[in-house]
């Protein structure tokens, strides 16, 4: 249970089991009934031999990314290859105040997103800094789940509108249209707290990619985390 001012959330990734199936006992009829009659390794295949990310970074965060889903490497279809890293990944989607682990794991997706920024706030900076939210958990290829509703997901809509509340910095890299349909207030702040990429085919956090002015804001958020100037690494 955390408390962001007068709202209170609990986790309930919590309940994630140790071990394949990687699913929440209150999201699995919801999934097995997605997963139906689709040959595992498809495109659109939720692969529960990995463990879901439904978001990166603590939840406190003063900026954070909205994104659609995770995904895997096919060369990984029946999980981590790395056990450490699924350690890693387990400690992270139960604590709520876990460093942004595609920052500190240096990920081959998440790096080249993110330089810009490791390279003006510093590494450990920007793993305080920033949290990055899946609009689904679970890992598929392809996004094909934006009609399928979880009870999960309760939980993370609920940290979307706490940061609304406090004022954090929205980047929606995909989809806005489905984002602001689970989360009105989104819209509400739209050009205000909540931005949308210039490229949404392009995920990639730079000045360049983002609204005229937007990428200072993200800057100098991140390098007040803890009341810290930013340090290069």
């Amino acid at each position: 249970m955390l408390s962001l001012g007068d709202f209170r959330l609990l986790n309930p990734w919590l309940a994630l089991p140790s071990v394949p199936e990687y699913v929440l006992p209150m999201d699995k009829p919801y999934v097995s009934a997605a997963n139906h009659k689709i040959e595992p390794g498809h495109d659109h295949w939720i692969n529960l031999n990995h463990t879901p990310e439904p978001r990166l970074g603590p939840i406190g965060a003063p900026v954070i990314l909205l994104q659609l889903n995770p995904s895997y490497s096919r060369h990984e279809l029946n999980g981590r290859l790395s056990t450490a890293r699924r350690d890693r990944d387990l400690e992270s989607v139960r604590d709520d105040e876990h460093s942004h682990l595609g920052v500190t794991e240096h990920d081959e997706w998440w790096n080249p997103r993110l330089r810009q920024l490791i390279s003006d706030v510093g590494e450990k900076q920007l793993a305080a800094g920033l949290c990055s939210i899946e609009f689904f958990p679970y890992r598929s290829r392809a996004f094909s789940h934006g009609c399928l509703r979880l009870p999960s997901q309760e939980y993370t809509f609920s940290i979307v509108r706490a940061g609304i509340r406090r004022g954090a910095i929205f980047i929606i890299t995909r989809n806005y249209r489905l984002w602001i349909s689970a989360v009105p207030e989104l819209h509400g702040q739209l050009n205000k707290t909540v931005y949308v990429l210039n490229n949404p085919r392009s995920s990639y956090l730079t000045d360049t990619n983002l609204p005229r002015n937007v990428y200072p804001q993200l800057v100098a958020a991140i390098s007040r985390v803890g009341g810290l100037d930013s340090e290069r690494e």
